[in-house]
């Protein structure tokens, strides 16, 4: 039994992992809420309407319940704008549901929503309490914090804001928002109360409620919040930046004839591996991401281009699409580095497709070819690869701009640090074209376990 290193925070219970298997142990203090959520029909309704992951229990002494599994757990700072906008709506969905059964959501963290078939939906069973205290939403800090916040940051000032997520775990501070929110957007009067006099008052440490306040646990107190919420949510509009690779799809060098027959190509190679789970590096607007979906249960289709992950993903396929720059992949971070998982400790995924991609790292990055060999290697179990050799048009635009020494950048010396960790199952030249697409399979199993 391995406990997942990220649910220490939780005192309902806790997460653990057993013959590749995902459980929740619930603990006894958390057994009245649990009750209540099972027998009063929320837990139905919100089945019903895709807001939670279902489960089934287990055990029963102890309180053990199996949930579905997500296949690839996602962080915020990974998501499109679109993608946090409706991890958001969701869970105020939620708790706008939960209050009708007398029952909250304790915390609106945006690591309790993932994405299943494209879909946002909640994964945390234990997150759903019976209403009790002095305040409409005990949790409503928390979601100006990881939602409301970061999303007017993202549409206000700067997309890559987002990182703010990724250095504070639990959402950047509201009085850290409202200092870099300029006054104009700060003057609208949704953000101007759940931003500005939110942190405001929250700077009041010393603050206890009194009695006088208890009729704001009414009913139509709570709904007018969480609808005020979501009107706020639903009023932040991103305007799309002009990003370098966001007409990529229709600027590419191939020909239609070299273009056709690499999608046939990457078709015969995910026939022949049959993959379970693809991540798909490097993926643009996730044309082959599509392809792969084809082929497999899940695609996880990563880009560092903010437009091409929000175009994938309001494209509303299957697909996850996640924003990361693979020449600085999320590392593991939070309590004891433990706490969130890198990309390469989520794997090992079975099929790696890197199109493409490869003298984008090596000669805009600098990275050799050893390195990004060995990184692959951890991460997969079989690799589709793309070598664009230094003839390539492509190739030509980038090099004047960085130093790089293409004698050495060759198919030979390309196969030399690939076949340390791959063995070469097919090379074939794409036709009218110098590129060559190969598929590969890890000679060794890759170090990490998917967990």
């Amino acid at each position: 039994m391995q406990i997942d290193k990220g649910s220490f925070r939780d005192p309902s219970g806790s997460v653990f992992y057993e013959n590749g298997e995902i459980f929740r142990l619930v603990n006894e203090l958390y057994f009245p809420h649990y009750q209540h959520l099972m027998t009063s029909g929320l837990y139905s309704k919100l089945i019903e309407k895709g807001l939670l992951i279902p489960h089934a229990e287990v055990s029963q002494s102890p309180l053990v319940l199996k949930p579905e599994r997500i296949p690839f757990i996602s962080y915020p700072h990974e998501w499109s704008f679109s993608q946090l906008k409706r991890a958001a709506l969701i869970t105020l969905e939620a708790q706008l549901l939960a209050a009708e059964y007398n029952m909250h959501l304790k915390d609106a963290s945006a690591y309790n929503v993932q994405f299943r078939q494209g879909k946002a939906i909640l994964i945390d069973t234990l997150s759903f309490e019976l209403k009790t205290g002095s305040i409409p939403w005990i949790a409503y800090r928390q979601f100006c914090q990881h939602f409301l916040g970061p999303l007017t940051l993202q549409a206000h000032v700067d997309w890559r804001l987002r990182n703010l997520s990724l250095t504070h775990i639990d959402g950047p501070p509201l009085d850290l928002i409202v200092k870099l929110l300029p006054l104009s957007r700060l003057l609208r009067p949704s953000l101007l109360v759940h931003l500005f006099f939110h942190s405001k008052f929250q700077a009041k440490t010393n603050f206890k409620p009194q009695k006088k306040s208890l009729d704001l646990c009414s009913q139509s107190s709570i709904q007018a919040l969480i609808l005020s919420l979501k009107s706020a949510v639903n009023s932040i509009e991103w305007d799309y930046p002009k990003t370098t690779w966001q007409n990529y799809g229709e600027e590419n060098s191939y020909s239609s004839q070299a273009f056709s027959h690499k999608e046939s190509l990457i078709k015969q190679y995910l026939s022949v591996v049959k993959p379970g789970i693809v991540w798909d590096l490097g993926a643009n607007e996730g044309h082959f991401s599509q392809i792969a979906s084809q082929f497999s249960k899940e695609v996880v289709a990563i880009d560092s281009d903010p437009v091409c992950i929000e175009r994938l993903f309001n494209k509303q396929t299957p697909l996850l699409p996640l924003l990361m720059d693979l020449s600085v992949p999320t590392p593991a971070y939070g309590w004891g580095e433990s706490e969130r998982k890198s990309l390469a400790e989520r794997g090992p995924t079975d099929l790696l497709m890197a199109l493409a991609l490869v003298h984008h790292l090596r000669v805009s990055v600098g990275v050799p070819f050893s390195h990004i060999a060995e990184y692959f290697s951890k991460m997969c179990r079989y690799l589709i690869i793309e070598f664009i050799p230094s003839d390539d048009k492509k190739f030509i635009q980038m090099t004047p701009e960085n130093r790089i020494d293409c004698g050495a950048y060759t198919e030979g010396y390309f196969l030399k640090y690939f076949c340390h960790y791959f063995k070469i199952i097919q090379r074939d030249p794409i036709v009218d074209s110098t590129r060559v697409l190969f598929l590969m399979k890890s000679i060794k199993e890759p170090l990490c376990s998917q967990s």
